[in-house]
């Protein structure tokens, strides 16, 4: 299995922040990721990379799609790209 690519790491890194400030510390984020703090810590202080295993995890708890965490697509881009290609 390969790992992300650089662009993919800072997708779902930006995606992992967001998700931090939601569930309001690291500590909160690993607990819901199902991740050790260890492990979060060193993957926000770049220390290691983001795994796929993590970027499903990510994507798991934000309720999105695996690749528009990994393609950095946010929840209202993606709405409205849906709304723009319906057909009535």
């Amino acid at each position: 299995m390969r790992g992300l690519s650089d662009d993919e790491q800072a997708n779902t890194m930006a995606a992992i922040r967001f998700l931090r400030t939601r569930c309001g510390t690291w500590r909160l984020l690993a607990k819901a990721l199902g991740t050790k703090p260890s492990t979060m810590r060193n993957v926000k202080k770049g220390l290691k990379p983001v795994s796929v295993t993590m970027a499903f995890q990510v994507s798991r708890l934000a309720g999105v799609p695996f690749d528009n965490v990994t393609a950095g697509v946010t929840r209202s881009r993606a709405r409205a790209r849906t709304a723009n290609t319906r057909r009535y």
